[in-house]
Parts: structure tokens; C-alpha cells; sequence
């Protein structure tokens, strides 16, 4: 039944790309003379997006507390690559990811479309050189959404946060927001078919995901974000934020 289930949605997965394919390459082409309209545009297609990826995968989405509106800095620990797919339903931005996400089939296709930041972290330099994009998505009034744990775990810990991406906000005193992404499956344990925190190929992991047939993920939004002058204390703080709200306890909503 397991693998009844991963054909079908896989299935289903390929043709929810096409149709989001030529939806996207005509809207986005009409609207190339209005960037302002293009970008709340974008924003509407990637929510939707997410929304409909999160049903193919039979995933349901708890909500805590309350998502930021753009612009806004937010940091999320990492655990999967559904994590993107989680936040995006909830407060949809851009996302920095690492650059070998671009070279991955069909994921690095959608993140490309979606506006995703790449980033060398092998590259001290590169950090500098998406740091000014970043700064430059802001000032557009875009959201930035980015793992600073900077590598997926099995979610028995937050690992400590790089602080490279957060010189903007630190230089300018802009208030960082925090969210917790947790995952539940019953009769299985997300730390290995939801987590991606192994050496498991992608694929053969998408695979064994899709074989489940419902999970949950919860993401906690922090109350209130964290603003420092210095980029190393304002991770150390954030990390510590992150950790509260993975470990604690709220009331919830659902999505």
C-alpha cells in the first residue's frame, strides 16, 4: 500500500508542477512591466503553491502564534526539505538556500522560480555577495526566510545558528523574527522518514516519505523578534529563541 501511495503522489506531484509551470511563465510574463504587482503576485502562486505540495504529501499544518508580514527577517531551524514547503503556506518570502538545491530535479527548478537566494557557504565571499541581495530584497519590501542552522538534523537538537546573513539586520537594527518547525507521524518516527538528517540519497527519501500516509507539521511563531547591533549575538539569541520555541509548549491553530 506504501508504495500505492509514493506512485500516485508522485503522479500527482508532476502534473501539480506543470499546471503551476504555465500558470506562472504567463502571469509572470504579463505582469513584467509592474514589478510591485509581480512580487504580490509571486507571493500569492508560492503560497498556493505550498499549500497544494503540503496536500499532495498528506501533510497538515498546525500554526502557533502569528506569521510576519513583509517586509521581515525570519529564521527557522532545519529539519527536511518540507520545511520550505511549510513556511511558504504560512508567510510567503524569499528564501536563502544552499547552492546545491539549484542543481536538484524539479526542486531546484521550483526554487529558482520562486525567487530562492543561492549560497556558497564553501565561499567566505559569498556570503557577502547574497548579503547585498538580501539587503536589496528588503528594500523592495520583500520577506527573507533562511535556515541558519545552515544543514538539515533529525530534530533532537538546534545546532548553533552561522551569523553571515545576519549583518543586515544587525547593521540596520532590524528586528528578526523566529519560528519552530516540529513533525509529527503517527505510527512512524519523524526523525528519519520526515527529518532528512542522514546521508540518504534525495530521492529514495522523497520516496519513502511519500509512502506515508499523513504527518503533521507544526510551526510556532516567536511573539516578538530579536534585534542586536552584533550579528554573532544576535544568532547566539535567535538560536536561543528557536530552541524555546521547538522545546515549549502554545496553543495552537490550524492552517
Amino acid at each position: 500500500m506504501r508504495h500505492v501511495w509514493a506512485v500516485s503522489r508522485l503522479f500527482i506531484l508532476s502534473l501539480n508542477v506543470a499546471l503551476t509551470f504555465l500558470v506562472w511563465a504567463v502571469i509572470h510574463t504579463l505582469l513584467w512591466p509592474w514589478p510591485g504587482i509581480r512580487r504580490a503576485w509571486r507571493r500569492t502562486v508560492w503560497r498556493a503553491w505550498a499549500r497544494s505540495v503540503a496536500r499532495i504529501f498528506g501533510m497538515s499544518i498546525r500554526v502557533e502564534g502569528s506569521p510576519p508580514s513583509p517586509p521581515f527577517c525570519l529564521v527557522a531551524n532545519h529539519l527536511s526539505y518540507m520545511d520550505a514547503i511549510v513556511i511558504m503556506a504560512c508567510s510567503p518570502g524569499v528564501m536563502v538556500g544552499k547552492v546545491e538545491v539549484a542543481s536538484m530535479p524539479l526542486i531546484g527548478w521550483m526554487a529558482r522560480q520562486g525567487g530562492t537566494l543561492f549560497i556558497n557557504r564553501s565561499l567566505n565571499r559569498d556570503v557577502t555577495r547574497v548579503g547585498a541581495l538580501v539587503t536589496a530584497e528588503l528594500d523592495k519590501g520583500e520577506g527573507l526566510i533562511f535556515f541558519p542552522e545552515s544543514t538539515t538534523t533529525d530534530g533532537r537538537q538546534i545546532l548553533p545558528f552561522r551569523a553571515g546573513l545576519l549583518a543586515h539586520p544587525a547593521a540596520t537594527g532590524m528586528p528578526v523574527h523566529a519560528a519552530a518547525i516540529r513533525y509529527e507521524a503517527k505510527g512512524y518516527d519523524a526523525s528519519s522518514v520526515i527529518c532528512w538528517g542522514d546521508d540518504t540519497p534525495l530521492w529514495e527519501h522523497v520516496y519513502r516519505l511519500f509512502g506515508v500516509r499523513a504527518f503533521r507539521a507544526t510551526v510556532r511563531f516567536g511573539r516578538h523578534p530579536v534585534a542586536d547591533s552584533d550579528r554573532k549575538q544576535l544568532a547566539a539569541r535567535l538560536r536561543d529563541e528557536v530552541a524555546s520555541l521547538y522545546f515549549g509548549n502554545g496553543s495552537t491553530h490550524p492552517l
